[in-house]
């Protein structure tokens, strides 16, 4: 009889855990079923962001995108050529500007201003306008997986565009103010303008290496790159951080146009 009873008792117990499983089983098989869907769902919309536009519109809308990173990838390569141009006439044509008192370096404005021009053409105008182009190219290409990010190095970006131009027309309209910035602390003037360099190459790469969205080699480049231009700030490594800085940034700037026409964009929008 008591074995009757503990048989009985233990059947009834193995149906209530069975039970117990099954509804756990069938839980994680909808939890799981639901994680799937969200992800097809995402992965759809990743494709097709507008599936109640007609077929020939999202066509031509992927393909402004792939010609905006195509451009973006030649602007890229423009940047590195500019940034050479610029540091060959820094170590040869315009070097005596760079170690000049006011008095020196306003001369030698005023008796070569066709070089002057040149230098503004080339190395100011034409690095803001390859950045401006690289900048709203990668900003569509990474904005999808960290918004915040790309937002602040655009921000940076376009402001070093801005200075580029601003302190280029200054050397061309303004001598007496340009000879003595750079005669009074020709490192500290150009560090403030590289430190926001530093910045929107180093928001840019952070991006680049949270999204995926360039290689992961290059976005770590991006990172020493940035932190060692914010790094030229201080007096003491200035000179060392600037020769990491300026090298480098010519071989990254390369580098992301060289990405950008070899791979695909994968941009929302």
């Amino acid at each position: 009889m008591l074995l009757r009873q503990g048989v009985e008792r233990a059947l009834r117990l193995g149906t209530r855990s069975h039970g117990l499983c099954g509804r756990l089983s069938y839980r994680r098989d909808a939890a799981t079923e639901e994680a799937e869907r969200q992800r097809d769902l995402r992965l759809r919309c990743e494709r097709d962001p507008h599936p109640d536009q007609p077929k020939e519109t999202q066509l031509l809308r992927r393909e402004s995108k792939m010609t905006l990173q195509r451009f973006g990838g030649i602007a890229a390569l423009g940047h590195a050529a500019t940034l050479v141009v610029g540091m060959v006439l820094s170590f040869t044509l315009m070097f005596p500007l760079l170690d000049a008192a006011p008095d020196q370096a306003l001369r030698f404005l005023a008796d070569n201003q066709t070089l002057v021009y040149l230098w503004n053409l080339i190395v100011d105008w034409g690095a803001a306008i390859t950045l401006v182009i690289m900048l709203l190219a990668l900003y569509e290409r990474l904005k999808s997986g960290s918004p915040a990010l790309m937002r602040a190095a655009v921000v940076f970006g376009f402001l070093w565009a801005g200075l580029t131009i601003g302190t280029g027309n200054l050397m061309l309209h303004n001598f007496g103010v340009v000879a003595n910035l750079y005669g009074s602390d020709p490192a500290q003037a150009a560090a403030w303008t590289a430190l926001v360099r530093s910045l929107w190459v180093l928001l840019l790469s952070l991006a680049a290496v949270r999204t995926g969205g360039l290689t992961r080699a290059l976005g770590y480049l991006g990172v020493f790159l940035g932190i060692a231009g914010c790094l030229t700030m201080i007096p003491a490594l200035a000179e060392t951080m600037f020769m990491i800085f300026g090298p480098g940034m010519m071989v990254w700037s390369a580098w992301v146009g060289i990405v950008m026409l070899r791979r695909s964009a994968t941009v929302t929008a």
